[in-house]
Formats: structure tokens, sequence, C-alpha cells
């Protein structure tokens, strides 16, 4: 009966350790969420680009790359932040901004579109961050696509939506060694699309 009683308390010992384990996890997670959308912010404010107020937009994109990290620390069943401290830690060095890049419009049936794409960089991460405006919204299955560019091949950077304001957000993570020295916005009929069919809207250079 003594050894039960004494396995019992290790077992609870043991649950409490892992549930403070997990807490402090989640509070370094929202941390380094509200360092990093802080950093972004700092580098597309209005001396950068007057028109960008629209923060949740960065803010759930911010989360949701944050989140992918934090997922992969699960094993097991148990929640936790690969290797223990690995976003507190990269929390502590800052998005530095390494280039921006003004979209230019082609597309002479929108009046008003414009975009911006940012390179940021933070430690061994690389970030491309693009913004838009003025876009008119998408219809039915349509959406906006981002292809990069580099000596006449593109990718596909992923698909958007527009908001009621016309303004969208998407973010890339470059990976290999991936470089790109040009960049497009395409209306594409369908989200499948692996190659630019729609029309193109937004370029650079």
């Amino acid at each position: 009966m003594e050894e039960q009683d004494l396995n019992e308390r290790k077992r609870k010992s043991k649950e409490l350790s892992e549930l403070d384990e997990s807490m402090e996890s989640e509070e370094a997670l929202e941390e380094a969420v509200e360092e990093v959308v802080a950093e972004i912010k700092a580098h597309t404010s209005a001396r950068i680009y007057p028109g960008f107020r629209n923060w949740s937009l960065v803010s759930v994109a911010i989360v949701m790359l944050i989140l992918g990290g934090y997922m992969l620390g699960e094993q097991n069943g148990r929640s936790k932040v690969a290797e223990d401290t690995s976003v507190a830690e990269s929390a502590q060095i800052p998005w530095e901004l390494q280039k921006k890049t003004e979209l230019r419009l082609v597309d002479p049936s929108v009046s008003k579109g414009a975009g911006n794409v940012l390179l940021m960089q933070r430690g061994e991460s690389t970030q491309v961050v693009l913004h838009v405006s003025g876009l008119p919204a998408t219809q039915s299955s349509e959406s906006y696509r981002m292809w990069m560019g580099n000596e006449g091949k593109f990718w596909s950077g992923g698909s958007f939506l527009v908001n009621k304001d016309g303004e969208g957000m998407l973010l890339y993570t470059l990976t290999n060694g991936q470089v790109f020295s040009s960049v497009k916005i395409t209306l594409e009929p369908d989200k499948s699309s692996n190659q630019p069919q729609g029309r193109e809207l937004l370029i650079a250079p």
C-alpha cells in the first residue's frame, strides 16, 4: 500500500511538472508573437508605406507562422515548443528589413491598385511579406496569386483574397537558398493554378 501511495505521488508530481512546462511554453509563444508583430510593424510604418494600417492581417499571419513551429514540437500527446526554448530564444533576434519593393499597376481597368513586397530577415529565417491595396474583390472561385521569378522562371508564392476594402496580405518563407528578382500578382480563375493563367495586375520590377 505504501509503495502504491509513493508511486501515485510521483505520478502527480510529474504531471504538475509537465503542466508548468506547458504553461511556460505558452507564455513564451505569446511573447514571441507580440515581439514579432511589433518588429514588423516598426518596419512597415507610415515612413515606409503610408497606406498600411491593417495590422490584424499581420497579426493573424505571424500567429499562424509561429504556431506552425509550435505544433511541430508536439510529440506523444504533449504540447511543447521545439527544443523547449527555441521560440523564446528566436524572439530575442529582431526582424530586419532587408529590401522593400514597390509593385506597379499594369492593368488599366484597375484605377487604384498598389502593393509592396518586404523582405524580412531574422537569424536564418527569411520572410517575404506582401501587402496589396485597391484591388477588386474576387468573384466565385477566383483568387489572387503571387508569382516569384528568377532568370525567367516563376513559381507560386501562394494565393490570397482581398477584403471589402481591397486589401490583402500574404507571407512566404524562402527556403533552400531561394532568390527572386521579380514579382507579379495575377487574378486567377481558381486556387489550383501552378502557372500564371489569369490577367496581371501588379508587377515588379
